[in-house]
């Protein structure tokens, strides 16, 4: 087979956060500076000069150029519900009407086709492409014109604006959008934009998924993709952009794409390209440059430099269906969080379980394109994920596409990571510098021997400075569900806590609930459930120091920065200090962590055993719900704060968010491992840090 390396397609021409936009708030009619505004302000002429403040035949009002999206404005303190704005605007005084925004899109050599626009408009917005008009989010009066002072009907929130048939053609192009308001006191404003394509090559082959990273270590990593017909593909590999030397390459036709990139040198970034090439000749490609780039990982044990965590769970509301009838905006969370780490790599992402749903007519497969490969582009191309099974993953098996056959961690199942052997796809370990990982399975069958028994093994054999277990179903929650009596999370607490805490576990991440729940540095919290159905597992919770017999091993919020408020919010100011403990032994505390709120929330969950008494069941379940229900009245709402907080927490929020955790060295001495929980208005809502000293 004889490749010609064509020029390369591209996936995303217009990425939610993206720099070089130029915004105008206009406090007055602006034809009144420039009487052609209306004819000019979204114009690109065919020479490629925007009339922009730059330009020398523009004589209208000055936009303020480049700047970083989401952008919008909102009254001191208060935010965008489903939109961090990222560059944040001066609220102009009433009456408030309507924003301009304008961005210069490269449609490269040949252009862009099959497009797909999604504009989340605060409240409403007519879209331009070159001086057309291509679309509107939101709803105007009929026979409404796009004036500055014209109200819209209704808030847009997050649309899908019909392209079919429209290109983006080769060159410089201007997209613009105006932002209306529907009301003059309206006191929020914002915008937000995802313009992806295909390069018009005129032919049938394009990379539909991905492509994407798994099983990232020392010395290799697996690239995957897939294409829409079946192709042969070529990988382009190298430490320089400028000499990627090394090639991959298999001759078999396929769709689905597993690359095993091998022999690769640790702690060291590579620039990769793929070459796809059907049956029929047509060919596509990714284009290389800083987003289709992987850093291996440092040798085990030791980390060079800072490594950066990501985690989010429950992620399975995408950009359609019950996301939109939960008035929840999933991409506002991913957004806030690389809004506010735009220029840092993210070495490790953790998926934490339910990363689809398979609702409202969708398949799992579906669902997971739009909930995944869709709405992380950006992340995808250039960080490691790691998954573990949820439940709505998990009744899924039966499906040609099933969670198993979309994530493969066949290098860690294996013992190649860094972990201990486990020949089983839905729990492994893996190492990346001084973290150890260690993902279980708790929907199919956490009470497990199987599973214990390698844990047990895996666990006893790492050298490593740090534990993290990440699992779905949480052993402390009184989110969405009651952990009290509910089986897996019973298990869980029963059987599996004790173990990781007997060697040295230091946080545990874990979803479920979609809310986010953080404990206090705790340990040798088990609960008596088992055998006694008259008192629940939370009741047992001694807020006591160990040392005096209790199960909180130091006191505080564990934070050198500030703490929750009674209100949810975190303040600055003197915390509480640093949880400590001792390199390489166990026993001595540990953070537990909900973090289920990726994608949606649900109501706090009150416990309450009136219509559901707890009965033994077959096993070693313990005392669970004889209903199946999760014993709640869900009448906590949607309180900021759980009003009946799990005993162990430090703090309960009905906040949509992510955590961000970073973990550094200090030489010989001590290493530390910063966690934050980031909300979807890019807001600092709870922080914490773990030191360990050697």
């Amino acid at each position: 087979m004889t490749w010609q390396e064509t020029e390369p397609a591209q996936t995303v021409i217009v990425d939610t956060v993206s720099p070089g936009w130029n915004y105008l708030v206009a406090t007055s009619d602006p034809s009144q500076a420039d009487p052609d505004f209306y004819q000019t302000w979204y114009y690109n002429d065919p020479s490629g000069a925007y009339k922009a403040p730059a330009g020398d035949d523009y004589d209208g009002p000055a936009f303020t150029p480049d700047n970083v999206s989401p952008l919008g404005y909102a009254s001191p303190g208060s935010y965008i519900s489903g939109l961090p704005l990222i560059t944040r605007l001066d609220q102009p005084p009433t009456p408030r009407y309507t924003s301009y925004f304008t961005k210069f899109v490269d449609g490269g050599a040949r252009g862009f086709a099959n497009l797909r626009l999604k504009v989340f408009a605060n409240d409403a917005a007519y879209v331009y492409l070159n001086g057309e008009l291509i679309g509107q989010a939101g709803s105007f009066p009929e026979g409404a014109t796009d004036v500055w002072n014209q109200l819209s009907t209704n808030s847009a929130g997050m649309t899908d604006v019909d392209l079919s048939g429209l290109v983006v053609p080769p060159g410089p192009n201007l997209l613009a959008l105006s932002v209306h308001q529907d009301g003059n006191s309206s006191s929020t404003l914002g915008v937000e934009v995802l313009l992806t394509g295909d390069v018009d090559d005129g032919g049938d082959l394009h990379i539909v998924r991905g492509p994407y990273l798994e099983q990232l270590g020392q010395d290799q990593v697996t690239l995957s993709f897939q294409t829409d017909v079946p192709s042969y593909y070529a990988v382009l590999l190298g430490t320089s952009l400028r000499d990627l030397a090394e090639r991959v390459q298999d001759d078999t036709l396929d769709v689905n794409h597993r690359v095993s990139l091998m022999s690769l040198t640790p702690n060291t970034k590579y620039y990769y390209q793929i070459f796809a090439k059907d049956g029929d000749g047509h060919t596509t490609s990714t284009r290389p440059g800083e987003l289709y780039t992987f850093q291996t990982a440092p040798e085990a044990g030791t980390l060079p430099a800072p490594m950066r965590i990501w985690a989010v769970g429950d992620t399975g509301y995408g950009w359609s269906g019950s996301q939109g009838q939960r008035g929840s905006y999933p991409r506002s969370v991913y957004d806030a969080y690389r809004g506010t780490h735009l220029d840092e790599r993210t070495h490790v992402w953790l998926l934490l379980g339910d990363n689809a749903y398979a609702e409202d007519g969708q398949t799992y497969d579906d669902q997971l394109q739009d909930a995944l490969f869709t709405m992380y582009q950006g992340l995808l191309e250039n960080a490691t994920m790691w998954s573990t099974r949820g439940n709505h993953d998990g009744t899924v098996d039966t499906e040609p596409d099933s969670y198993c056959d979309v994530f493969s961690f066949a290098q860690a199942v294996n013992g190649r990571l860094g972990g201990v052997r486990s020949d089983n796809s839905l729990y492994f370990a893996c190492d990346y510098g001084n973290v150890h990982f260690v993902c279980l399975d708790s929907w199919d069958d956490p009470n497990s021997d199987d599973m214990l028994a390698w844990r047990e093994d895996d666990l006893g054999a790492t050298t490593q400075d740090w534990i993290v277990a990440f699992f779905h179903h949480a052993p402390y929650s009184f989110g969405a569900y009651n952990s009290d009596v509910t089986c897996q999370m019973v298990d869980l607490r029963h059987r599996f806590v004790p173990m990781l805490e007997a060697h040295g576990v230091d946080l545990v991440l874990c979803a479920h609930s979609h809310t986010y729940e953080r404990s206090l540095f705790i340990h040798g919290h088990y609960g008596t459930n088992y055998d006694d159905p008259n008192q629940m597992d939370s009741e047992t919770f001694n807020p006591a120091l160990t040392s005096a017999g209790g199960n909180v091993v130091q006191d505080g919020n564990g934070s050198d920065v500030g703490g929750v408020d009674a209100s949810g919010n975190f303040v600055e100011g003197d915390g509480d200090g640093v949880y400590r403990k001792a390199a390489g032994q166990g026993g001595q505390g540990a953070v537990y962590v909900v973090c289920g709120s990726g994608s949606s929330l649900e109501q706090w969950c009150v416990p309450d055993y009136s219509n559901c008494t707890p009965v033994k069941v077959e096993g070693d379940c313990g005392y669970v719900s004889s209903t199946g229900e999760p014993c709640c009245t869900i009448d906590g709402g949607s309180n900021t704060v759980n009003p009946t907080p799990y005993p162990a927490m430090a703090a309960s929020l009905h906040v949509m968010g992510s955590l961000v955790i970073d973990v550094s060295k200090d030489g010989t001495t001590s290493t530390t491992m910063h966690v934050q929980f980031i909300d979807n208005n890019a807001t600092l809502r709870d922080d914490f840090s773990i030191q360990k000293s050697y």
